[in-house]
């Protein structure tokens, strides 16, 4: 019987190794019967739409190098930098390589995570593959410095102090709305994107697929009461850096014109009072 151990089975996207803790590959097929007059039951059966891949892993992020001793996100995250900076429709799609699966027709869908106070952060992301996925499954050992990734990125979050901690403003001129002393608790980040296929007549999959749109979400909750929940101007941001217990290795992450959604405070007998709310911002 034939077998592999998952610590044999590496992953890589666009050359980059990943510290993935679980994967998942997924296919789909949409069709719709055809009948004929005349003749009982179906005729044949035709596809609606291109045969759908899906890949989904979690991985521990490994924050890039940007000069000797600093390390600033990862590579997805700047990604998502470059979507929400660029206005083109037109991107790059993602190589991967799953131990002899490949592909290099995959875009990403979604990524997402939570963290807290000296937690290790968890990236979930899912991918859209618009192209057939080739090869099987070899397994092979996992070379030293590839299992040493954490050692060359400590990445163990902890709570940032305020002067890290750049609040919700409504204009780069204007005061910000912080308040001294507040401290960050919990922090739930969501990013998506939306995708418009271009097909051919006789040909399965698109010949082409743009960049629609995209959604970014933030939840946070901390030690402080916003007085109110208004609409921001088209000049508002939120820029927020997590830094590890390295201070060199950070995460950044700025909204641009976030519309506060919801929020809510609460406090109990002999606790701090603390307060949540969920920012949006569309792309």
């Amino acid at each position: 019987m034939r077998h592999a151990k998952y610590d044999q089975l590496p992953l890589k996207i666009n050359d980059v190794n990943i510290l993935a803790t679980n994967l998942t590959i997924s296919q789909e097929s949409f069709q719709e019967p055809i009948y004929s007059l005349g003749r009982s039951g179906i005729h044949s059966q035709s596809p609606t739409a291109s045969r759908a891949y899906k890949l989904s892993f979690s991985y521990v992020p490994v924050f890039q190098i940007i000069d000797s001793n600093k390390g600033e996100g990862d590579f997805l995250t700047h990604f998502v930098k470059q979507i929400k900076e660029n206005k083109q429709s037109d991107f790059d799609f993602f190589d991967f390589d799953f131990s002899g699966l490949t592909s290099n027709k995959a875009a990403l869908e979604s990524l997402s995570f939570s963290i807290s106070p000296y937690s290790i952060i968890e990236f979930s992301v899912s991918f859209m593959v618009f192209g057939e996925i080739t090869g099987s499954i070899t397994p092979e050992l996992t070379s030293k410095e590839e299992s040493s990734l954490f050692e060359r990125s400590p990445n163990s979050i902890r709570s940032p102090d305020m002067n890290n901690y750049t609040k919700l403003v409504s204009s780069p001129n204007s005061s910000s709305q912080e308040s001294e002393g507040s401290i960050l608790e919990s922090l739930n980040y969501s990013f998506s994107l939306a995708y418009e296929t271009v097909s051919k007549v006789g040909q399965e999959f698109p010949v082409k697929v743009l960049y629609q749109k995209a959604i970014e979400d933030i939840s946070i909750a901390e030690t402080f009461r916003e007085t109110q929940i208004q609409y921001r101007d088209n000049d508002s941001f939120f820029d927020i850096n997590l830094h590890t217990l390295e201070s060199d290795y950070y995460l950044n992450l700025k909204m641009k014109n976030p519309m506060v959604l919801s929020e809510s405070s609460m406090v109990s007998s002999n606790e701090l009072l603390s307060s949540s709310k969920k920012l949006r911002s569309y792309y």
